[in-house]
């Protein structure tokens, strides 16, 4: 669907998914801004740093560079870094 580095923007949230199955667990998606939701996955060998890291951002809007994956059939975004992160400041009063 999405090659390549791309700019994604919306709201990280965590939804359960792959529900009554062994992966079976609570994951970061973001909700882009047309409402669909995708799975994130930061590069790296500790998952669990980033893992909270992207708790740390719940709620929060969000663009993150990250390229499209179909990993087993299930999209995902593949964000090299957590320096491929950043918070979208909320409108300030006036602006739409």
């Amino acid at each position: 669907m999405h090659a390549s580095n791309s700019q994604w923007k919306g709201t990280i949230v965590w939804r359960v998914l792959f529900k009554g199955s062994k992966s079976e667990a609570e994951y970061p998606l973001i909700e882009l801004e047309d409402g669909s939701m995708v799975r994130l996955y930061i590069k790296g060998a500790d998952q669990e740093a980033n893992a909270n890291y992207l708790r740390s951002l719940e709620n929060q809007a969000v663009s993150i560079e990250a390229s499209w994956d179909q990993l087993r059939g299930f999209p995902r975004l593949m964000i090299d870094s957590i320096s491929s992160i950043a918070l979208v400041p909320p409108p300030q009063p006036g602006e739409e």
